[in-house]
């Protein structure tokens, strides 16, 4: 037996894999039974569309799912049957001998030799030609003797690449794209959104524009910066304006809360990143009422120089810090602790003299 390697891939040839290459030298008279004996020749069929692709195609051209098989039929002396039509059954079957496929053709016999295209009742799957297990192909002829098993090797395994003609996830890298290749139209809406966020756009076509368009935006953007940075300077400013207390404060997240006595006067309560916070005045009487508290639920004087500030929404087991500054006494400063119980949850701090206006600014997590 001997194996001749087929020739090299290239359009318009048919790839030819000769799996056994019987030399019939066996006489007549032998046996007096018909028997055949197969030589089989396997062509797996490549027509120009087969091969890689080209770029004026709009759609990935489709391998042939085909086997052409030939077979010369012999009798057991080695002379070919007489010409004329025979029932040739086909099927390829894995190592354990389960049937992956099978089909029945009338074949004609010229001198022995027949043809048929394998898959020609149904396409063959390239699960069948997976190189993980051995696949073989049985073929036999009716009334004519056993069936007769070949490995089927090399060559029908190329249908298993057709996956070569796409692209499997991750193959293809950035050297393999050409330039121009893709375009905006490609790309989604968000991943155009996140660019043009995070990027600039420029509609000019040449270099000096594009160029031009980015010096732009990146001055736009120093501006942008410039603009935020000041900003946070004046909150800064404003947030330590009514306080002279000579410490680095860490805020998280504040409230200025303004109250008066039992309602007189104007005040309220703003967010300390906002505005300025205002002066409100907390003097002695049975409560300190809340004009418009921001978290603050109430306030409570205890009849001498201390008021309860009642948070609305503060966090459980959370230190707060509670500033207090008394109109005309900048040196004045006092600090407060959150405790909690079961109803509220709140702070104690100095009002010192109550006949003076105070600001009350808390600084933590809401």
């Amino acid at each position: 037996m001997k194996t001749i390697e087929p020739p090299a891939l290239r359009p318009h040839l048919t790839i030819t894999l000769w799996h056994e290459l019987l030399r019939l030298r066996r006489r007549r008279g032998i046996k007096k039974m018909r028997k055949i004996l197969f030589t089989v020749l396997l062509f797996l069929v490549l027509g120009p569309w087969s091969v890689v692709p080209s770029p004026v195609f709009a759609q990935t051209p489709q391998v042939p799912h085909l086997l052409n098989f030939q077979s010369v039929l012999t009798d057991a002396a080695g002379v070919p049957l007489p010409d004329g039509m025979y029932d040739v059954t086909s099927s390829i079957v894995d190592a354990e001998g389960q049937e992956l496929y099978a089909e029945n053709q009338t074949l004609e016999a010229a001198q022995g030799v027949v043809s048929a295209m394998v898959g020609a009742q149904g396409s063959l799957d390239l699960s069948q030609f997976d190189p993980e297990t051995p696949k073989f192909l049985h073929v036999g002829v009716a009334g004519q003797g056993p069936t007769r098993s070949m490995e089927i090797v090399t060559v029908p395994y190329s249908l298993y690449a057709q996956q070569a003609l796409g692209a499997a996830p991750q193959s293809i890298g950035g050297e393999a794209i050409q330039p121009g290749a893709i375009t905006a139209e490609h790309l989604a809406e968000d991943v155009l959104g996140d660019i043009r966020n995070n990027l600039f756009y420029s509609q000019g076509s040449d270099l000096p524009t594009v160029l031009r368009d980015l010096d732009v935006a990146i001055q736009q953007r120093q501006v942008n910066l410039d603009n935020a940075q000041v900003n946070l300077q004046d909150q800064i400013g404003v947030v330590t304006e009514g306080t002279t207390l000579q410490e680095q404060l860490d805020i998280v997240e504040g409230t200025v809360a303004t109250h008066d006595h039992n309602g007189a006067g104007e005040g309220g309560s703003l967010p300390y990143s906002m505005r300025p916070f205002a002066f409100g005045e907390i003097g002695p009487g049975p409560a300190c009422a809340v004009l418009s508290g921001y978290n603050i639920a109430a306030t409570e004087f205890d009849g001498g120089d201390h008021c309860r500030v009642v948070f609305a929404n503060a966090t459980p087991n959370t230190n707060y810090i509670v500033l207090v500054t008394r109109e005309g006494d900048d040196s004045h400063a006092s600090n407060g602790t959150v405790y909690h119980d079961k109803t509220t949850t709140g702070v104690w701090v100095s009002t010192g003299d109550v006949s003076r206006k105070v600001s009350v600014l808390i600084f933590g997590n809401f």
